[in-house]
């Protein structure tokens, strides 16, 4: 089926509601990855015409095959050129399609000190007002999450992307997940947002194997219950918007509004995919903080936090080190830069033919 067989130009209600109908059926009958492919296929489509961006900015990504002096440095997008580059980075690197969230948001570059050069992209914003099994884990109540603002005092790492093959050849990925959870994150948090920054939340990009699975930071408190809306492509949403004739800021309404007018109930069209959770707390208190069971003058950081290039140094680059040799003895290394623009020009069937296997590489 092509992606393209769902977009119409002109507004028929009985045609438009089939489309819809028949778009969330084909989402709930796609696996995890391939559910994730068909996003990053869309979101690639609406990028053609910036392949000579894309090719500058390749020549900004360390590529090579000893890490041995490696200096990961996690920094502030400030400027334009930085903008410029985390978008590419997060669009054509990343196998999740890139989600601007409401609330706070914070974009950081993660480049090599010695080189200059790229390793990843970070994003960091707002955590998620309600996940049942982080809420339990901390013991917190919507009253602590909401009307003692305690929910301003942890954030949600949304992006932990490393570049390619550095995230396969080198447990790249593992290296951004340590990276997000630096003093930089959290001094930025503070000095941007005025609030104590306490913990982290992520979640795996589909089902409950992930790369932060044996991480020493974020650990795994339960899983999603796979009730999240499937939303819906823009180019169908703006045909709905005229005929409604309003249009909405927030998009889950207006989903939500088409939906109904198609007779589905919520059941209808939920993903129902589950992703793991995982939390970091940064200090040996942070429950109780998150709580309102002390102030934050009582907070205690944790002290892996207080010399945290022990994680560096001694966790990551012993595996990663160990993971690079084990795939060169069994000649699996990748040595080719991946970027998502070899979509471009691909119908949706040859796209999923050529690299589904990608996906989360």
């Amino acid at each position: 089926m092509l992606v393209d067989n769902f977009f119409e130009n002109t507004f028929n209600l009985e045609k438009e509601k089939k489309q819809v109908i028949d778009f969330i059926e084909m989402k709930k009958n796609q696996d995890a990855s391939e559910a994730v492919f068909f996003d990053k296929y869309n979101e690639i489509q609406g990028c053609i015409g910036e392949q000579f961006k894309i090719n500058a900015l390749k020549n900004k990504l360390w590529n090579g095959n000893n890490i041995s002096n490696l200096q990961p440095k996690v920094i502030l997008v400030d400027t334009k050129e930085q903008l410029d580059d985390w978008r590419y980075l997060i669009r054509f690197t990343s196998s999740f399609k890139n989600v601007q969230n409401p609330g706070r948001n914070l974009k950081f570059l993660v480049v090599d000190d010695v080189t200059g050069l790229y390793l990843g992209a970070l994003t960091v914003t707002s955590d998620f007002g309600d996940l049942g099994a982080r809420d339990k884990y901390i013991g917190w109540t919507r009253d602590d999450r909401y009307k003692n603002k305690r929910l301003n005092n942890v954030a949600c790492g949304q992006a932990i992307i490393p570049i390619q093959p550095f995230g396969h050849n080198f447990l790249g990925g593992k290296l951004m997940a340590l990276m997000i959870t630096s003093d930089v994150i959290r001094e930025t948090w503070e000095e941007k947002y005025g609030e104590v920054l306490v913990g982290m939340t992520t979640t795996s990009l589909y089902g409950t194997h992930s790369q932060y699975n044996s991480m020493p930071t974020f650990k795994k408190r339960g899983k999603t219950t796979g009730k999240m809306p499937i939303k819906l492509p823009k180019d169908m949403v703006r045909v709905w918007e005229e005929y409604f004739g309003e249009k909405r800021k927030v998009r889950s309404n207006l989903d939500t509004k088409i939906y109904r007018e198609c007779g589905m109930k919520p059941k209808d069209y939920q993903s129902g995919m589950q992703r793991g959770i995982y939390f970091c707390s940064f200090y040996e208190n942070t429950n109780e903080f998150l709580c309102g069971k002390i102030k934050k003058s009582s907070l205690k950081i944790r002290q892996s936090f207080v010399n945290y290039n022990q994680y560096i140094e001694s966790w990551w680059k012993t595996k990663a080190e160990k993971r690079y040799n084990k795939l060169k003895s069994e000649n699996k290394l990748i040595s080719d830069l991946h970027f998502w623009d070899k979509l471009f020009g691909l119908t949706y069937e040859e796209a999923k033919l050529k690299y589904l296997g990608e996906v989360g590489r």
